[in-house]
């Protein structure tokens, strides 16, 4: 709730504290991260998802907050990778994957297979595809609009 009020600090010290508490839960170290990266600390923010990873079951939002950051810094191959550790666990494809996919492949300039990738997305769920192309082009330091477990 506090983060949805964007009331990061004190969102940050509660999942800080729930961690704590149940340090196995991939949903509270992905909503933190996605604190941490709305409050500008990225570095803390990809350590906090990828606990999220870590965790069994591990949190497919996490997956995809790293990608964006990777994606937005420019390593687009670590992204590439991420996004591949992602699709293993997804038995079918997810329009945000996609869509991260394809922003990907617009930053490498292949235009064609990008709009492919996000019109492919855009069927499969049109939100979810905006919601992932605004993260991967966008910081959410810029806009709290993040997608939480």
């Amino acid at each position: 709730m506090l983060f949805a009020l964007n009331r990061l600090d004190e969102a940050r010290r509660a999942y800080e504290q729930a961690v704590k508490l149940i340090p196995g839960n991939s949903s509270v170290w992905n909503n933190l991260g996605a604190t941490l990266e709305a409050l500008g600390n990225t570095d803390a923010a990809l350590r906090a998802y990828r606990r999220a990873t870590d965790c069994q079951p591990p949190s497919p939002s996490a997956f995809l907050g790293i990608a964006f950051i990777q994606i937005r810094a420019g390593h687009l191959e670590d992204a590439t990778a991420t996004l591949d550790q992602l699709e293993k666990l997804q038995r079918t494809p997810h329009a945000a994957t996609l869509a991260a996919r394809s922003a990907i492949e617009r930053q490498r300039g292949d235009t064609r297979h990008a709009d492919a990738l996000e019109e492919q997305a855009r069927q499969l769920d049109p939100a979810a595809t905006a919601w992932a192309i605004e993260r991967a082009t966008k910081s959410p330091a810029d806009s709290t609009a993040q997608k939480r477990d």
